[in-house]
């Protein structure tokens, strides 16, 4: 393979492969580090599904029952707390939310068209249970972690940014 030369943090006096770069990301995703080639800070994080993300699955399913095709557009119709909060689009990693793929505003990057899935309908009505935690990376699901959950017994399980960040796994 090529040796390719990269700057490694901001010393500029050290050069490795992309092969390693690529090996010392994977390796320090955990405890959270900054990419040898672009500066990017580059973590996995451990996402528990919270109580502010069943909340936000709820009103979406209510919302997509008085709509005639299920789709919502969220950013016109939500309520103040559910956009404060920036939780439902982190419910699509359980699959229990989808985002709509048409884009009547190419200027935007999202539109804001949202509506649950078959399997979010049925978590929302507490028939089906999904893994306590998402593992993502880069914003792209990796895996699940925990014990499998009920919606019921996510009350007054809020959102911790604080335990995010600790979180390393193991």
């Amino acid at each position: 393979m090529e040796q390719l030369e990269l700057l490694t943090g901001h010393t500029g006096d050290s050069s490795i492969t992309i092969k390693e770069a690529r090996r010392d990301l994977l390796d320090g995703l955990d405890a959270g580090l900054r990419c040898p080639c672009c500066g990017k800070y580059a973590r996995r994080y451990r996402r528990p599904f919270n109580s502010t993300m069943a909340g936000s699955l709820c009103w979406l399913v209510a919302a997509s029952e008085k709509s005639p095709d299920g789709w919502v557009h969220v950013p016109s119709t939500a309520p103040r707390w559910l956009l404060g909060s920036n939780q439902l689009p982190s419910v699509r990693w359980w699959g229990l939310v989808e985002r709509s793929d048409e884009d009547p505003e190419p200027r935007l990057k999202h539109h804001g068209m949202w509506r649950p899935t078959p399997k979010g309908i049925d978590f929302a009505w507490g028939r089906v249970s999904v893994p306590l935690k998402a593992v993502t990376y880069d914003g792209e699901l990796l895996d699940y972690e925990g014990e499998a959950v009920f919606i019921g017994e996510l009350t007054g399980k809020n959102f911790d940014y604080e335990e995010i960040m600790k979180d390393r796994g193991g």
